[in-house]
């Protein structure tokens, strides 16, 4: 009877260290482009997966009241290495696509759409080469998909809808909220082993309303009821004057919901 021998051998090359390129970065890949999930299916929100990127920083919503985007654009607000978010650079297959004011890319809803269509995008935080030469903060680069020798495509549509979600405690009635997200892709050979072509169409619409709190007098106010102490625990009459008494009508009634 013969002896039985296992043998396992485990061989491993260190990663070889590059001594002519100084740059520190990231590379975000297909998969989780693809897989993660992004509210407004942004690819530009995977960019602080990356260590030193902080996203938001002084971005107003679209629907505010003060909006400042105007002078800062209308993407994702990013800042990399304490760099100013109008201080990146922002490519896909080379081409430089920084908005208006030098900020991210986006649209009117501040979301840059066209995620079903990024095969990867690597970040560049520091050190990067020359070619990137414009930029103070960091870089951006994505690269579009392309066609195969086989055709292939998906169709996807998302819904967000207020009726799925809960009241907000502060507001009386809850805002309307529609958001529908619907799109595609398709991909094949025009001449196979050598040329191909790929298409992506994505479309968002949205209805969203918004809750607003106005100040009013209060009904004690519009009849001369004051309070006496900083806690209202104590009560005063007064006299409303016939000339105030007119304006009481500008002021809103106010509602209990």
């Amino acid at each position: 009877m013969g002896e039985i021998q296992q043998k396992v051998e485990v061989q491993d090359t260190p990663p070889q260290v590059d001594t002519t390129n100084a740059s520190m970065g990231g590379v975000v890949g297909e998969n989780a482009v693809r897989e993660l999930p992004l509210n407004g299916r942004d690819w530009l929100q995977l960019v602080t997966l990356q260590a030193g990127v902080v996203g938001g920083i002084g971005q107003q919503s679209s629907a505010s009241f003060s909006n400042s985007r105007a002078a800062r654009g209308n993407g994702q607000s990013l800042a990399i290495s304490g760099s100013r978010p109008t201080g990146n650079v922002f490519m896909v297959d080379g081409l430089v696509v920084n908005d208006y004011a030098n900020g991210s890319p986006g649209s009117g809803l501040n979301v840059n759409l066209g995620v079903e269509a990024i095969r990867e995008f690597r970040v560049i935080t520091n050190e990067y080469t020359a070619q990137y030469g414009r930029s103070t903060g960091g870089v951006v680069t994505a690269v579009y998909k392309s066609g195969t020798n086989l055709f292939h495509g998906s169709v996807f549509e998302f819904l967000r809808n207020s009726a799925l979600d809960a009241r907000n405690f502060f507001d009386g009635v809850k805002p309307a909220f529609r958001r529908n997200q619907f799109g595609g892709s398709a991909g094949g050979p025009v001449i196979k082993n050598k040329t191909f072509l790929f298409g992506d169409y994505e479309e968002l619409r949205e209805v969203k309303g918004l809750a607003h709190n106005s100040d009013t007098l209060s009904p004690n106010a519009r009849s001369g009821i004051l309070c006496a102490n900083s806690a209202c625990t104590q009560t005063k009459s007064v006299q409303i004057t016939s000339v105030i008494q007119p304006y009481l009508a500008v002021f809103p009634v106010q509602t209990v919901q």
